[in-house]
């Protein structure tokens, strides 16, 4: 049986001691995270809020990086009642002012500041803005997304020095993670709405219908399935470029199911990022030469579809196999996931489209099974 990764446990010991607190916080975010979309995007201020309540901070906000880096933009904030208001100011910074500040963010750093005032010389132009805002003290956590930094969440306390117990950098660790996710679903979603012709973004085209006495999430239509792993490894191509090998076998039947392509392709990206970094672990501790491998296939069955995704990863354990599901469960090192990525594959699929998720193992590595209802 495989040891419990240290987050894992971690998590454990500390909802012992916060368990009420804490698994709010985190439940309502994931739940946010997880479901945003380009038409609930508001919903990101909602999680600020729950931060600043959870921190008894005076500001919450987020700060998005372009142009590789080189400037960064106030793109979400919240306020507690008699805090002015900052993100129409905090727009265009170059990053080349903040150095220090970068300096720490890229060595995915957590910024504590329990006194802005007694800053660092070296910190001199991130302490000036500070003190114009009339922060006291703040946080800051950087945001991740695989290797690369995309972002950070910003915490202020402006009408007193702060103190944060021990738990707080791993709960903020948690809450960068599920940010990560989400937006970057959220990115991968504005780009496949905007490559899409214009008449396509409605729910439904004119000679679609949902069958009489059957119920569906919004959004949903009839999709053929072929098509939207065809479409999702068009887009993911460069991350697929890490496996020697990648199989398709698709059924020939062209199977379609109903619903909402963006919750299909949210699985999908659940799956395949966890194949790469399953076999980017296994590569790690396995003998040269190891070649890595890659399999989708699907096949019409009599009242369902039927998906398999096959990496040459270690595959799961027995213990895995029973818990892989259960939030917050994961077998990788601290700080490398927050362990619900599966947990909401399987709430989509099996709450939400009334299908069916099972792992195991065959000869090649390890197997995901998924089985959706098909639309006849």
């Amino acid at each position: 049986m495989e040891k419990k990764s240290e987050s894992y446990d971690f998590m454990k010991k500390i909802c012992d001691d916060e368990l009420s607190e804490i698994l709010d916080l985190l439940s309502g975010i994931s739940s946010i995270m997880m479901d945003l979309t380009i038409h609930n995007e508001y919903l990101v201020d909602d999680c600020l809020e729950r931060i600043g309540h959870y921190t008894k901070a005076s500001r919450v906000y987020v700060f998005m990086f372009r142009d590789q880096l080189n400037y960064m933009d106030n793109v979400y904030e919240w306020c507690n009642e008699g805090v002015s208001s900052e993100i129409n100011m905090l727009q265009h910074l170059a990053t080349d002012d903040f150095r220090w500040w970068m300096v720490k963010l890229l060595k995915r750093e957590i910024i504590f500041i329990e006194d802005v005032a007694s800053m660092d010389a070296s910190a001199s132009a991130e302490r000036e803005i500070l003190l114009k805002q009339g922060i006291q003290s703040l946080i800051t956590v950087p945001i991740f997304y695989r290797q690369e930094l995309i972002g950070y969440i910003g915490i202020d306390f402006t009408k007193e020095k702060a103190k944060w117990n021990v738990s707080c950098p791993f709960i903020l660790k948690l809450v960068s993670e599920l940010f990560s996710s989400g937006f970057e679903r959220l990115r991968q979603e504005k780009l496949l709405y905007e490559s899409q012709p214009t008449d396509s973004h409605s729910p439904l085209s004119p000679c679609e219908s949902i069958p009489p006495g059957v119920s569906f999430p919004a959004g949903s239509k009839a999709e053929n399935v072929n098509g939207m792993i065809e479409e999702l490894f068009y887009y993911i191509d460069a991350d697929l470029r890490l496996f020697d090998h990648i199989e398709k076998k698709l059924a020939p039947e062209n199977p379609f199911i109903f619903i909402n392509k963006y919750d299909f392709f949210q699985i999908l990206m659940i799956l395949l990022q966890n194949s790469i970094d399953e076999v980017k672990r296994y590569q790690k501790n396995a003998l040269d030469g190891h070649s890595s491998y890659l399999s989708i296939k699907t096949r019409q069955n009599t009242d369902c579809v039927v998906i398999e995704l096959l990496d040459s990863g270690e595959g799961f354990s027995h213990h895995d196999s029973t818990e892989v599901f259960n939030p917050f469960f994961t077998t990788k090192e601290l700080g490398e996931g927050t362990g619900l990525g599966l947990t909401y594959a399987y709430d989509l699929i099996v709450n939400k489209y009334h299908g069916s998720i099972q792992t195991g193992n065959c000869q090649e590595g390890g197997l995901v099974t998924i089985k959706l209802p098909i639309f006849q």
